[in-house]
């Protein structure tokens, strides 16, 4: 249990607790975050600040009653901040709750009419009550306040794509990232959107402007790999990342990057040449396993894919495909539920060694 220092005011007491909280929840996880949340405000029951974070922490587990309650408590005991109006706003969005959302978006506003946070979840439910030209105006009174408000930009391309306006919603989906290619928020809709519309020629066009007009990095790398490959151009990925690791700035996920886009590209002997050169590290070894596996997959051969994708799993502890989203599969398409599952159970695995791995340091 995380403990006060002896004497320190209430409010700094809650302020320390909260931000070690934080550090608890990236470590831990969110259920060990909400026990303890749960542990503080038995222990300071006025405290609106712990039960808005407790909110916010049940939303990470999906859990949106406990959430909106919550909410209501913060909002509650704090009822002239808007934020917590706010919140209480975005709680109820997650359930369905469009007028009570509508209400709590409206009480913020009038505490302060210009949080634009309260601003863009009334634009939200507007768009979700279909009520698209109102949603419109919100997003612009939001960035007439905040110019750089990235999340209205989404939403006004969002708009667009729900009037059935393609155009307009790319070309306002491509000024976000121009202006930042960091957003996967609005890489992803604007890939979806291109695929949608035929238009994967732009998405390779953008990502060739991405490249020239600022320094590559490995991140700007790895997005225009990403955004090439998506369009069925997984050779001009592997060149970008053969020059990189060429510059000896190549981090390991850039290595692994690699290795997927050769295997995209068709270059099997060169991707099980690249995967020998991965790191031979604990987490890294079902990774190898795997991508093993998706170079017999592209070489069909299913069964060898599966006993790879198998042995990746029982490498990383994890359970394999369940036998009943199994059934009915065979050959490649079992090959390929396999690598789906697989993938994302490492991923999984992944992510709770890095949390063993944080707590042990802390």
């Amino acid at each position: 249990m995380i403990k006060p220092a002896p004497n320190e005011p209430a409010s700094a007491g809650i302020s320390a607790r909260l931000a070690q909280l934080k550090q608890l929840e990236r470590s831990k996880g969110p259920e060990e975050a909400e026990r303890a949340l749960i542990a503080l405000i038995r222990e300071f029951p006025d405290a609106h600040q712990a039960y808005a974070a407790l909110a916010r922490t049940l939303m990470k587990q999906k859990k949106g009653d406990y959430a909106a309650r919550a909410a209501e408590k913060a909002a509650a005991l704090a009822p002239l901040e808007a934020k917590q109006h706010t919140l209480l706003g975005v709680t109820r969005m997650r359930n369905d709750d469009l007028q009570g959302a509508s209400a709590a978006f409206a009480q913020a506003l009038q505490l302060d009419k210009n949080f634009t946070q309260a601003i863009m979840g009334a634009a939200a439910v507007k768009m979700a009550d279909e009520n698209y030209d109102d949603a419109l105006a919100l997003c612009d009174r939001a960035l007439d306040i905040d110019p750089t408000l990235e999340r209205a930009s989404e939403l006004v391309a969002r708009i667009n794509m729900k009037q059935g306006k393609p155009e307009v919603a790319a070309e306002e989906l491509r000024n976000i990232l121009t202006k930042n290619g960091a957003n996967d928020r609005a890489l992803k809709a604007y890939l979806r959107l291109m695929r949608k519309e035929g238009h994967l020629d732009e998405v390779v066009e953008l990502a060739q402007e991405s490249l020239t007009t600022a320094p590559a990095t490995p991140q700007s790398i790895a997005r225009y790999a990403r955004m090439v490959s998506f369009a069925g151009k997984p050779d001009l990925a592997v060149a970008q990342y053969r020059a990189l690791i060429e510059t000896g700035n190549a981090r390991e996920v850039d290595r692994v990057r690699y290795v997927t886009a050769l295997i995209s590209a068709g270059e099997l002997d060169e991707a099980r040449q690249a995967i020998t050169t991965l790191k031979d590290r604990r987490p890294m070894r079902p990774l190898k396993v795997k991508l093993n596996g998706d170079v017999d997959l592209a070489l069909g051969q299913p069964d060898a894919a599966i006993e790879m994708y198998k042995a990746a799993c029982k490498g990383a502890r994890t359970e394999g495909l369940d036998p009943a989203e199994a059934a009915g599969l065979e050959g490649a398409e079992l090959a390929a539920a396999w690598k789906s599952h697989t993938s994302k159970a490492l991923r999984a695995a992944l992510r709770e060694f890095r949390s063993e791995k944080a707590g042990n340091a802390g």
